[in-house]
Parts: structure tokens; sequence; C-alpha cells
């Protein structure tokens, strides 16, 4: 039987959706009563459901048992927009390193569902090397994802 891998899966963290919504700057996302917005810039607003975001933040046994439901047998995880690209550097290198970290132990405890793409602040070309040789050699990533723009 052929194995299925779904090659564009993304995730959230509770940090990374804490980091979101504290900022004042785009991108950032806003709690409503009835949706969240995600601010890319003063004229691009993106709708999000409660759900998605529910779905995006759970990488246990619930999608795996969707994963299974839908005869995905493995998953390539990536964060989920906005990047990490989209930050100043040293924000987007911290949020790189953090969200990577926990990357890095769902990959642990699930190593036979998940493989994991690094997150990379390529904003900042020297610490987004380092991030990536760190990524691959100590947290078990497989490569990075890296997004066609930064900061806009």
């Amino acid at each position: 039987m052929m194995k299925v891998i779904d090659l564009e899966a993304h995730f959230y963290t509770e940090d990374y959706i804490k980091y979101l919504r504290s900022r004042k700057d785009f991108p950032r996302e806003e709690v409503h009563q009835s949706n969240i917005w995600l601010w890319m810039g003063p004229n691009l607003r993106v709708p999000r459901s409660f759900p998605l975001e529910e779905k995006l933040l759970d990488v246990g046994p619930k999608r795996i048992a969707e994963m299974d439901a839908a005869g995905v047998e493995v998953q390539v995880l990536s964060l989920a927009v906005p990047g990490v690209e989209q930050f100043d550097p040293g924000d987007g290198t911290a949020m790189a390193k953090q969200t990577n970290d926990e990357l890095s132990e769902i990959i642990r405890k699930y190593p036979d569902r998940y493989i994991g793409l690094a997150a990379l602040a390529s904003q900042d070309p020297v610490e987004a090397a380092k991030e990536l040789e760190r990524s691959v050699k100590k947290l078990n990533m497989k490569g990075a994802k890296l997004n066609s723009h930064a900061r806009g």
C-alpha cells in the first residue's frame, strides 16, 4: 500500500498566538465575538474562525484521528501564516526558536506521524543560518520552510 504524506500541514503554538494578539504593528490578530481578524497590513485583514485556530493548535490525538480517517500516514508540519519573517529581526528570530523548540517536542512525541520544517527569520540571514543548523542537528527537523516574502 502506498504511504500518503501531507506535504503542507500547518500548526500554531499557544505562545505564538499570544504574541500575535499582543502586537500593535502588523501582522497581528484581533479577537472579536464571532471571529478572529488576522491583520497582515493596513488594508489586508483575513477572517479566521475559532475552529480553524483550534485545529492549528491541535497536534495530538484529535488531529491524528483525522489523519487516520483521511488515510494520511504522515504530515510535514510548518508554522502557519504569518511566518516569523514578518516580524523585526530580533522578534522573528526569538519566535522561530520558540516555535522550532515546540515543533521538536511534537516530533519527539509522534515520530511516526510528523516531520518538521523549521521556521526561519530570513530577514536576519546570519541568525537564520544558525537556526537552520540547530534545527536540523539538534531538533530533528528535516529542513525549513521559507516563505517568498519578508515584511511585506
